[in-house]
């Protein structure tokens, strides 16, 4: 068993030192997930991928998901709602043939 301090892995969450024992496994499974992450980073720079999202083309708005409001939930619900209606009620209107249905006995010839 090893002992980790999961402030070095959490330093949001733990503000003071807490040191918890693991097994060697998931030792070894942090150490691999912290070495592939210090690899990207490097790539990152070695390639000068670094992005900006400033650049204003439009990848911000690809970036960031803004969580929606209940407002716009409750609309789209509404506009779904809306037009489940009107489909059910065209299908309905072509199984009346048109002429028996009351909202489209105007469009019979």
């Amino acid at each position: 068993m090893k002992k980790i301090n999961l402030r070095e892995l959490y330093p949001d969450v733990y503000t003071t030192d807490f040191f918890v024992d693991v097994t060697e496994e998931v030792m070894e499974t942090i150490r691999a997930a912290e070495r592939a992450e210090a690899a990207y980073e490097r790539k990152m720079y070695r390639y000068k991928a670094q992005y900006s999202l400033d650049c204003e083309n439009g990848i911000e708005n690809a970036v960031l998901l803004k969580p929606q409001t209940p407002e716009m939930v409750l609309e789209e619900k509404q506009f779904q709602e809306q037009v489940y209606f009107l489909f059910f009620d065209w299908i309905n209107a072509i199984a009346c043939g048109f002429t028996n249905h009351p909202r489209f006995s105007s469009f019979s010839r």
